[in-house]
């Protein structure tokens, strides 16, 4: 079994979440998006795309700081629902590195919108492939 992280919708030894390997931990994988990606301006949230940094795996980041809002309530709200866009539309899109960085926008709308914000980013970086 290949041993590379996926993003998964069907229910799996995780059930319907990530799979840990897809989120980027390290500086330096931050680092080798912020530096060689492709920066697409969404209304929800900033995208920074790399592609072939990872080699054969997706890995998704999201940078969502104090300056974003004071409240941790509000920060982890925006995490939450870039992470569970992510996660929706894992499966269109090829391995590479994403960088998110929400925008105060995201606290006012709900989950579908960002959904379709996620999607139009991708395609507007030209990273989503047909299944």
């Amino acid at each position: 079994m290949d041993s590379t992280p996926s993003v998964q919708n069907t229910p799996g030894k995780n059930g319907f979440r990530l799979d840990p390997g897809c989120k980027m931990k390290l500086k330096s994988e931050f680092d080798s998006v912020k530096n060689g990606g492709r920066r697409i301006t969404a209304q929800y949230f900033i995208m920074l795309v790399s592609g072939g940094v990872f080699g054969t795996s997706l890995k998704c980041g999201i940078i969502c700081s104090r300056k974003f809002d004071k409240r941790a309530v509000k920060r982890n709200r925006a995490r939450r629902l870039l992470w569970e866009a992510f996660r929706l539309t894992g499966t269109e899109i090829p391995p590479c590195g994403i960088i998110l960085i929400p925008r105060r926008g995201i606290l006012k709308v709900k989950m579908q919108d960002v959904k379709a914000a996620f999607a139009d980013a991708l395609k507007k970086a030209g990273v989503t492939r047909t299944l």
